[in-house]
C-alpha cells in the first residue's frame, strides 16, 4: 500500500511537471495571429533621369533620403505558417539633383514626398523569429524640375521584398526589411520634356504591437 501511494505521488508530480512545462511553452511562444500596428523608419535610394522626347537622357543622378511612417496589418497563423495583409504610409524626404548646361542655370532635380503600399505577407515562425516575403501595390508622389520645366505625378507601381520580425514578449515585435519599389512611370515636366524615378530601394526597421 505504501509503495502504491508513493507511485501515485510520483506520477502526479510528473503530470504536474508536464502541465507546467506545457503552459510555460505556450506562454513563451508568441501568437502572430490578429491585428497589429506599428511605426517604421529607414532609407531609400532611386535612380533619376531627365530627357527631351526622342532624345537620350541629358541628366542621370541619384535621389535618396530618409522616410518613416505607420503600419497596420492582420495575420493568420496555421501552426508555424503565417500569412496576412499589411499596409503602410511613409512620409519621405527623397531628393537629388544634377547641374549641367542642359538643365539651365538651376539644377535638374527630382524628389518623392510620400510612399504608400498595400501588400501580402507570408512567413514562418521559428520560435519567435519570423522570416517573411512580401509584395503588392505601391503608390508614390514623384516630382521633377529644371530651370524652365516642372511636374509631379502620383505614380502607381508594385513592390516586393522580405525581412525578419522578432517577437519580444507576447505583444511586441521588432522587424528589419528590404523592399524594391517599381515606380518607373514618366513624369511630364513640359510638353516635350520628361523626368523619371526608377528602381527605388528601401531598407527600414520598425516596431509592431499585436492586439
Amino acid at each position: 500500500m505504501k509503495n502504491f501511494t508513493i507511485a501515485c505521488l510520483l506520477a502526479g508530480m510528473a503530470m504536474s511537471g508536464q502541465q507546467i512545462k506545457a503552459v510555460a511553452q505556450e506562454i513563451s511562444e508568441p501568437s502572430w495571429s490578429g491585428f497589429y500596428a506599428g511605426v517604421h523608419a529607414g532609407y531609400g535610394t532611386s535612380d533619376a533621369s531627365h530627357w527631351e522626347v526622342s532624345d537620350p537622357p541629358y541628366a542621370d543622378y541619384t535621389v535618396d533620403g530618409f522616410l518613416g511612417g505607420v503600419t497596420l496589418g492582420y495575420n493568420f497563423q496555421w501552426d508555424r505558417i503565417i500569412a496576412g495583409v499589411e499596409t503602410d504610409f511613409s512620409l519621405a524626404d527623397l531628393d537629388g539633383s544634377e547641374s549641367n548646361a542642359n538643365c539651365g542655370p538651376a539644377d535638374c532635380r527630382a524628389s518623392a514626398d510620400w510612399l504608400w503600399t498595400l501588400r501580402g505577407r507570408v512567413g514562418i515562425d521559428l520560435d519567435g523569429w519570423m522570416p517573411y516575403v512580401t509584395g503588392g501595390l505601391a503608390v508614390t508622389d514623384a516630382a521633377g524640375s529644371t530651370t524652365s520645366t516642372s511636374g509631379s505625378e502620383s505614380i502607381t507601381g508594385w513592390t516586393a521584398g522580405g525581412g525578419v520580425e522578432v517577437a519580444a514578449g507576447s505583444n511586441l515585435s521588432f522587424k528589419v526589411e528590404y523592399m524594391y519599389v517599381d515606380v518607373g512611370e514618366e513624369i511630364e515636366t513640359a510638353e516635350y520634356y520628361r523626368a523619371l524615378l526608377e528602381d527605388l530601394h528601401v531598407v527600414r526597421a520598425g516596431v509592431n504591437y499585436r492586439f
